[in-house]
């Protein structure tokens, strides 16, 4: 078990190592990211849509996206009928960077899993979707609403 926690944090300190200055140069922080990428290919969505698909608590989904606006990677549009929800949309400057988020997550990507066979990674992404069910589990998450909010 240890062996699996030091991988686990290796692969997590490293790729922000290796991240954070990739998406610096995007002015977008590698956190701020997978906001302005779920914004890019879902415009319209709302922050309560985000929050399953982010595990994080409403207040830092709340500072991540104000920050986003603040940027101008993102609006904020509220309707009439329900002044409490806003809907999220990106801008010409989130649009433009989304390729680039993208190249860089696949870049990173293709490190880890470079030299993995099709069926190596295929397994090694079931065995991951295998944990993290386990985890979601533990926190008392629903899986099946996660695997919705993933569109999965």
């Amino acid at each position: 078990m240890q062996t699996f926690i030091r991988h686990m944090s290796i692969i997590l300190r490293y790729g922000k190592m290796y991240l954070d200055p990739r998406f610096a140069g995007l002015n977008v922080g590698s956190s701020q990211r997978f906001f302005v990428k779920m914004i890019c290919e879902q415009p319209g969505i709302t922050q309560d849509k985000l929050q399953p698909l982010v595990l994080l608590d409403k207040s830092n989904i709340t500072r991540a996206l104000d920050k986003l606006e603040k940027d101008g990677f993102i609006t904020k549009k509220r309707y009439l009928r329900d002044k409490r929800t806003a809907h999220l949309y990106p801008t010409e400057k989130a649009n433009a960077i989304y390729p680039k988020v993208v190249a860089i997550e696949e870049e990173w990507f293709e490190i880890l899993l470079g030299d993995f066979t099709p069926e190596e990674k295929a397994r090694f992404e079931a065995l991951l979707q295998k944990a993290a069910d386990g985890a979601m589990k533990a926190v008392g998450v629903d899986e099946a609403q996660e695997k919705k909010a993933d569109g999965l």
